[in-house]
């Protein structure tokens, strides 16, 4: 019986060569991961938001450029039904699909020597119809001369 005695007293409760984590240690890691990974998920949705407002701005300024393009060139061509003598105002429309989801409008001054275009581009992020303060927009003008009166 004192032998037995003895080995009880020098066996360990956890040994030395043991290799793991205790259910505590991974517990409070786990904790530790979690709090440090919440503000990096605030971060890439901010992220992603802003992503998303820089990509609407950029297909804004596309399209608002490709549209003033197209009304000028309307106005200074010798087609019959366009020219310089022609109102370009327009109200509200969509672009084609894909881009269906952004609006535009036209406003011409009806000027008789110079001529001034203005076309507003915006993202409807609401689908109203109209430019809200939170939509992105560009608004671009041009001002054309009447080529045909200076001859």
């Amino acid at each position: 019986m004192g032998m037995d005695m003895k080995i009880l007293e020098t066996v360990p409760l956890r040994c030395a060569n043991t290799k793991g984590f205790t259910y505590l240690e991974v517990l409070a890691a786990m904790l530790i991961m979690s709090i440090a990974i919440v503000p990096i998920i605030r971060l890439n949705a901010g992220a992603m938001t802003v992503a998303s407002e820089i990509e609407h701005l950029t297909k804004v300024s596309f399209l608002a450029q490709n549209k003033i393009d197209e009304v000028r060139s309307r106005a200074l061509g010798t087609n019959a039904s366009y020219g310089f003598g022609v109102d370009y105002t327009e109200s509200v429309a969509a672009f084609p699909s894909p881009d269906d989801s952004y609006k535009y409008t036209v406003a011409d001054d009806d000027g008789t020597n110079i001529k001034v275009l203005n076309v507003t581009v915006w993202f409807d992020d609401d689908d109203d119809d109209v430019l809200d303060s939170d939509e992105e927009s560009v608004s671009l003008d041009v001002k054309i001369a009447n080529r045909g009166t200076w001859l």
